[in-house]
């Protein structure tokens, strides 16, 4: 793991990440059972499909992404469901 961030429903974050690749991979739930046991077996867990690049493009300026959490119609980040003991 290269970083965790723990997010309450409804609020936003804003962060600068290292630049690099990174498989973006998140669950949800209603009750928080720590690291080990995430949110549960009741709890959703997904991964993006194609991992995320940071990088600083040709004009000098940093490529960045903004992720929301939940669906977007014509959104463009396919997203993988993961299974509680596989993530």
């Amino acid at each position: 793991d290269v970083l965790d961030v723990f997010i309450r429903g409804g609020e936003a974050l804003s962060m600068r990440v290292p630049l690099g690749e990174y498989l973006i991979k998140y669950s949800t739930g209603d009750a928080w059972y720590g690291y080990k046991y995430l949110f549960g077996p009741r709890g959703g867990y997904s991964a993006a499909e194609t991992p995320l690049e940071f990088k600083v493009n040709d004009d000098g300026l940093t490529k960045g992404f903004v992720l929301t959490l939940y669906e977007v119609r014509d959104g463009n980040l396919n997203i993988e469901r993961l299974d509680w003991s596989d993530f």
